[in-house]
């Protein structure tokens, strides 16, 4: 049921996320890989918010496989371990070239 009333509320906001999305994606691809603190920083979106925006779209471009998890994990401000994620399919179009 939950996941019912997430896909509808996406769909209905958006018109309102897409550009956030559209702006995370982009700096995930000018980076070889990134948190969503560094990559929120990065867009200048300070403070807890800016990191929150940045996880919410995040989730949903992993749901859409066009950001993946690394593996990897970096210490953030607070010394917490966080995911370290990459645009999806990056590290194997790196190994081509």
């Amino acid at each position: 049921m939950g996941s019912d009333t997430s896909r509808l509320a996406r769909a209905r906001n958006q018109h309102r996320v897409q550009p956030h999305r559209d702006l995370i994606l982009a700096a995930f691809q000018n980076v070889h890989d990134a948190t969503c603190e560094e990559i929120a920083f990065r867009l200048g979106w300070k403070g807890y918010r800016g990191v929150v925006r940045v996880r919410k779209r995040v989730t949903e471009l992993i749901a859409d496989e066009l950001i993946e998890d690394t593996g990897a994990r970096r210490k953030n401000d607070e010394g917490e371990s966080v995911r370290v994620l990459r645009v999806a399919g990056q590290s194997k179009q790196q190994e081509l070239f």
